[in-house]
Protein backbone atom coordinates (compact mmCIF):
# COMPACT_ATOMS: atom_id res chain seq x y z
CA UNK A 1 0.00 0.00 0.00
CA UNK A 2 1.30 3.11 -1.00
CA UNK A 3 1.78 5.94 1.19
CA UNK A 4 -1.19 8.08 -0.06
CA UNK A 5 -3.46 5.53 0.25
CA UNK A 6 -2.64 5.33 3.76
CA UNK A 7 -5.36 8.18 4.14
CA UNK A 8 -7.90 5.96 2.50
CA UNK A 9 -8.21 3.59 5.23
CA UNK A 10 -10.18 3.77 8.43
CA UNK A 11 -7.33 3.18 11.07
CA UNK A 12 -6.34 6.75 9.24
CA UNK A 13 -9.40 7.77 9.62
CA UNK A 14 -9.62 7.38 13.60
CA UNK A 15 -6.28 8.94 14.40
CA UNK A 16 -7.29 11.90 11.82
CA UNK A 17 -10.44 11.88 13.83
CA UNK A 18 -8.79 11.66 17.19
CA UNK A 19 -5.95 14.41 16.48
CA UNK A 20 -8.43 17.27 15.18
CA UNK A 21 -10.43 16.38 18.58
CA UNK A 22 -7.50 17.04 20.40
CA UNK A 23 -6.31 20.17 18.46
CA UNK A 24 -9.34 21.13 19.03
CA UNK A 25 -9.71 20.89 22.76
CA UNK A 26 -6.13 22.35 23.25
CA UNK A 27 -7.41 25.49 20.43
CA UNK A 28 -10.89 25.41 22.50
CA UNK A 29 -9.04 25.62 26.18
CA UNK A 30 -6.63 28.70 24.73
CA UNK A 31 -9.11 31.51 25.03
CA UNK A 32 -9.69 30.69 28.95
CA UNK A 33 -6.05 30.47 29.44
CA UNK A 34 -5.66 33.43 28.45
CA UNK A 35 -8.23 35.22 31.09
CA UNK A 36 -6.46 33.34 33.85
CA UNK A 37 -3.24 33.63 33.37
CA UNK A 38 -1.57 37.20 32.04
CA UNK A 39 0.74 37.50 29.09
CA UNK A 40 3.83 37.47 31.20
CA UNK A 41 2.94 34.15 32.88
CA UNK A 42 2.24 32.31 29.23
CA UNK A 43 5.40 33.92 28.33
CA UNK A 44 7.54 32.37 30.75
CA UNK A 45 5.67 28.90 29.92
CA UNK A 46 6.42 29.22 26.39
CA UNK A 47 9.90 29.56 26.87
CA UNK A 48 10.13 26.58 28.77
CA UNK A 49 7.62 24.72 25.80
CA UNK A 50 10.77 26.07 23.40
CA UNK A 51 13.66 24.72 25.17
CA UNK A 52 11.88 21.42 25.49
CA UNK A 53 11.10 21.15 22.27
CA UNK A 54 15.12 21.73 21.43
CA UNK A 55 16.08 19.52 24.21
CA UNK A 56 13.56 16.94 23.27
CA UNK A 57 15.61 15.94 20.10
CA UNK A 58 18.57 14.62 21.99
CA UNK A 59 16.72 13.64 24.52
CA UNK A 60 17.00 9.88 22.91
CA UNK A 61 19.09 10.54 20.73
CA UNK A 62 17.01 9.86 18.00
CA UNK A 63 16.90 5.77 18.38
CA UNK A 64 12.71 6.05 18.64
CA UNK A 65 13.16 6.60 14.69
CA UNK A 66 13.92 2.97 14.42
CA UNK A 67 11.28 1.55 16.91
CA UNK A 68 8.97 1.18 14.19
CA UNK A 69 10.85 -0.22 10.86
CA UNK A 70 12.24 -3.80 12.30
CA UNK A 71 10.60 -6.87 11.20
CA UNK A 72 10.62 -8.76 14.35
CA UNK A 73 9.19 -7.30 17.11
CA UNK A 74 11.61 -8.39 19.59
CA UNK A 75 14.33 -5.43 18.54
CA UNK A 76 11.75 -2.79 18.55
CA UNK A 77 10.92 -3.71 21.84
CA UNK A 78 14.55 -3.11 22.55
CA UNK A 79 14.90 0.02 20.90
CA UNK A 80 11.91 0.98 23.39
CA UNK A 81 14.32 0.35 26.20
CA UNK A 82 16.90 1.70 24.94
CA UNK A 83 15.42 5.09 24.07
CA UNK A 84 13.90 5.64 27.54
CA UNK A 85 16.86 4.36 29.07
CA UNK A 86 18.97 7.21 26.97
CA UNK A 87 16.33 9.74 28.09
CA UNK A 88 16.28 9.19 31.76
CA UNK A 89 20.51 9.86 31.92
CA UNK A 90 19.65 12.61 30.30
CA UNK A 91 16.83 14.16 32.10
CA UNK A 92 18.62 12.93 35.40
CA UNK A 93 21.72 15.43 33.79
CA UNK A 94 19.29 18.51 33.32
CA UNK A 95 17.58 18.00 36.36
CA UNK A 96 21.30 18.61 38.08
CA UNK A 97 22.09 20.99 36.03
CA UNK A 98 19.16 23.68 36.56
CA UNK A 99 18.90 22.82 40.02
CA UNK A 100 22.57 23.93 40.87
CA UNK A 101 21.62 27.02 38.99
CA UNK A 102 18.45 27.22 40.83
CA UNK A 103 20.49 27.33 44.02
CA UNK A 104 23.20 29.54 42.91
CA UNK A 105 21.51 32.37 41.18
CA UNK A 106 18.13 33.78 43.13
CA UNK A 107 16.50 35.01 39.78
CA UNK A 108 16.80 31.50 38.16
CA UNK A 109 13.11 30.57 37.91
CA UNK A 110 12.07 27.15 39.50
CA UNK A 111 10.08 26.26 36.12
CA UNK A 112 13.34 25.01 34.41
CA UNK A 113 13.92 22.22 37.23
CA UNK A 114 11.17 20.93 36.18
CA UNK A 115 12.21 20.31 32.41
CA UNK A 116 13.87 17.47 33.13
CA UNK A 117 10.72 15.70 34.33
CA UNK A 118 9.16 16.88 31.35
CA UNK A 119 11.97 15.47 29.60
CA UNK A 120 11.37 12.06 30.61
CA UNK A 121 7.69 11.76 30.56
CA UNK A 122 7.86 13.10 26.66
CA UNK A 123 10.86 10.21 25.79
CA UNK A 124 8.34 7.78 27.64
CA UNK A 125 5.31 8.96 25.77
CA UNK A 126 6.97 9.38 22.35
CA UNK A 127 8.76 5.78 22.65
CA UNK A 128 5.53 4.21 23.92
CA UNK A 129 3.51 5.87 20.68
CA UNK A 130 6.07 4.87 18.68
CA UNK A 131 5.91 1.04 19.78
CA UNK A 132 2.28 1.08 19.57
CA UNK A 133 2.59 2.18 15.93
CA UNK A 134 4.63 -0.83 15.29
CA UNK A 135 1.60 -2.74 16.37
CA UNK A 136 -1.02 -0.54 13.93
CA UNK A 137 -2.74 0.15 16.93
CA UNK A 138 -3.89 3.66 15.57
CA UNK A 139 -6.87 3.79 17.81
CA UNK A 140 -4.75 3.71 21.36
CA UNK A 141 -3.13 6.49 19.53
CA UNK A 142 -5.71 8.78 18.97
CA UNK A 143 -6.98 8.28 22.55
CA UNK A 144 -3.84 9.07 24.00
CA UNK A 145 -3.89 12.29 22.20
CA UNK A 146 -7.29 13.44 23.49
CA UNK A 147 -6.43 12.02 27.05
CA UNK A 148 -3.21 14.50 27.01
CA UNK A 149 -5.20 16.98 25.67
CA UNK A 150 -8.01 16.62 27.71
CA UNK A 151 -5.97 16.00 31.05
CA UNK A 152 -2.96 19.01 29.92
CA UNK A 153 -6.02 21.91 29.37
CA UNK A 154 -8.45 21.34 32.35
CA UNK A 155 -5.30 20.79 34.55
CA UNK A 156 -4.13 23.78 33.70
CA UNK A 157 -7.88 25.69 33.47
CA UNK A 158 -8.26 24.23 37.10
CA UNK A 159 -4.88 25.59 38.28
CA UNK A 160 -5.88 29.14 36.78
CA UNK A 161 -8.76 28.81 38.69
CA UNK A 162 -7.30 28.59 42.20
CA UNK A 163 -3.33 30.10 42.00
CA UNK A 164 -2.73 30.85 38.49
CA UNK A 165 1.58 31.22 37.79
CA UNK A 166 3.47 30.09 34.97
CA UNK A 167 4.66 27.14 37.93
CA UNK A 168 0.92 25.63 37.34
CA UNK A 169 0.85 26.31 33.89
CA UNK A 170 3.96 23.89 33.63
CA UNK A 171 2.20 21.16 35.97
CA UNK A 172 -0.49 20.87 34.05
CA UNK A 173 1.85 20.55 31.38
CA UNK A 174 3.54 17.28 33.44
CA UNK A 175 0.33 16.25 34.09
CA UNK A 176 -1.04 15.76 30.71
CA UNK A 177 2.37 14.00 29.69
CA UNK A 178 1.78 11.59 32.86
CA UNK A 179 -1.35 10.68 31.64
CA UNK A 180 -0.54 9.77 27.90
CA UNK A 181 2.20 7.81 29.33
CA UNK A 182 0.63 6.00 31.74
CA UNK A 183 -2.18 5.35 29.52
CA UNK A 184 0.22 4.11 26.12
CA UNK A 185 2.28 1.45 29.03
CA UNK A 186 -0.86 0.16 30.21
CA UNK A 187 -2.38 -0.61 26.63
CA UNK A 188 0.87 -2.20 25.95
CA UNK A 189 0.98 -4.33 28.89
CA UNK A 190 -2.60 -5.83 27.50
CA UNK A 191 -0.49 -6.81 24.28
CA UNK A 192 -0.09 -10.39 24.09
CA UNK A 193 2.99 -10.28 21.68
CA UNK A 194 4.58 -7.85 24.23
CA UNK A 195 7.16 -9.13 26.41
CA UNK A 196 10.15 -7.47 28.00
CA UNK A 197 11.94 -10.91 29.07
CA UNK A 198 14.18 -10.59 25.85
CA UNK A 199 15.61 -7.75 26.72
CA UNK A 200 19.42 -7.95 27.84
CA UNK A 201 22.32 -5.47 27.49
CA UNK A 202 23.63 -7.96 24.80
CA UNK A 203 20.39 -7.05 22.54
CA UNK A 204 20.31 -3.31 23.74
CA UNK A 205 24.08 -2.85 22.44
CA UNK A 206 23.66 -5.07 19.29
CA UNK A 207 20.89 -2.38 18.26
CA UNK A 208 22.41 0.68 19.27
CA UNK A 209 25.62 -0.66 17.20
CA UNK A 210 23.24 -1.10 14.39
CA UNK A 211 21.79 2.17 14.48
CA UNK A 212 24.74 4.66 15.77
CA UNK A 213 26.15 5.65 12.51
CA UNK A 214 22.53 7.01 11.12
CA UNK A 215 21.80 8.67 14.60
CA UNK A 216 25.15 10.32 14.66
CA UNK A 217 24.23 11.82 11.07
CA UNK A 218 20.55 12.84 11.46
CA UNK A 219 20.79 14.00 15.16
CA UNK A 220 22.79 17.25 14.59
CA UNK A 221 20.48 17.74 11.36
CA UNK A 222 17.32 17.42 13.38
CA UNK A 223 18.60 19.57 16.25
CA UNK A 224 19.67 22.62 14.24
CA UNK A 225 16.22 22.37 12.52
CA UNK A 226 14.46 22.42 15.89
CA UNK A 227 16.86 25.01 16.72
CA UNK A 228 16.08 27.49 14.02
CA UNK A 229 11.99 26.68 14.53
CA UNK A 230 12.10 27.57 18.19
CA UNK A 231 14.59 30.50 17.91
CA UNK A 232 12.14 33.03 17.39
CA UNK A 233 10.50 32.42 20.59
CA UNK A 234 14.24 32.46 22.45
CA UNK A 235 14.93 35.61 20.31
CA UNK A 236 11.48 37.42 21.38
CA UNK A 237 11.94 36.60 25.10
CA UNK A 238 15.59 38.25 25.10
CA UNK A 239 14.81 41.33 22.98
CA UNK A 240 11.40 42.44 23.84
CA UNK A 241 10.72 40.00 27.46
CA UNK A 242 8.23 37.40 28.54
CA UNK A 243 5.07 39.74 28.06
CA UNK A 244 5.34 39.35 24.37
CA UNK A 245 6.55 35.86 24.24
CA UNK A 246 3.24 35.46 25.51
CA UNK A 247 1.20 37.18 22.96
CA UNK A 248 3.55 35.38 20.72
CA UNK A 249 2.65 32.02 22.33
CA UNK A 250 -0.99 32.52 21.72
CA UNK A 251 -0.83 33.64 18.51
CA UNK A 252 1.16 30.60 17.05
CA UNK A 253 -1.18 28.08 19.18
CA UNK A 254 -3.94 29.22 17.37
CA UNK A 255 -2.59 29.83 13.98
CA UNK A 256 -0.67 26.37 14.14
CA UNK A 257 -3.40 24.44 15.30
CA UNK A 258 -4.21 23.31 11.42
CA UNK A 259 -0.75 22.74 11.26
CA UNK A 260 0.03 20.52 13.94
CA UNK A 261 -2.76 18.38 13.41
CA UNK A 262 -1.71 17.55 10.32
CA UNK A 263 1.94 17.52 10.98
CA UNK A 264 1.12 14.52 13.66
CA UNK A 265 -1.01 12.67 11.44
CA UNK A 266 1.19 12.48 8.45
CA UNK A 267 4.25 11.84 10.47
CA UNK A 268 1.94 8.61 12.22
CA UNK A 269 0.89 7.43 8.40
CA UNK A 270 4.21 7.61 7.28
CA UNK A 271 5.60 5.38 10.44
CA UNK A 272 3.12 3.56 9.56
CA UNK A 273 3.79 2.77 5.64
CA UNK A 274 7.54 2.39 7.09
CA UNK A 275 6.26 -0.46 9.16
CA UNK A 276 4.85 -2.50 6.29
CA UNK A 277 7.96 -2.57 3.66
CA UNK A 278 10.72 -5.00 4.26
CA UNK A 279 13.32 -4.04 6.71
CA UNK A 280 15.97 -2.87 3.98
CA UNK A 281 13.62 -1.15 1.91
CA UNK A 282 11.85 0.42 5.42
CA UNK A 283 15.53 2.21 6.28
CA UNK A 284 16.22 3.51 2.95
CA UNK A 285 13.46 5.19 2.78
CA UNK A 286 13.23 6.01 6.48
Amino acid sequence: MGFINQFKSKKAVILLAGSAVAQLVVLGGSPILTRLFNPHQIGEYGILIAWFAILSTVTMMRFEMFIVPPKYLGSSINLTVLSIGIAVILSFFVLIFNLIFFLIFSDYSFNFVLLGFMLFLGAVGTASRMLVLRLDCYKQVAIGRLIQAGTTVTSQISFGVLAPSSFFLVCGQLIGQACLSLYLVYQLSTFKYVSFNKVSLKRLHTVARRHLKTVLFAMPAILCSRVAQESFILLTAYVFGQYYVGLLVVLIRVIGTPTALFSQSFGDLFYRHISQLSGTKAYRVL
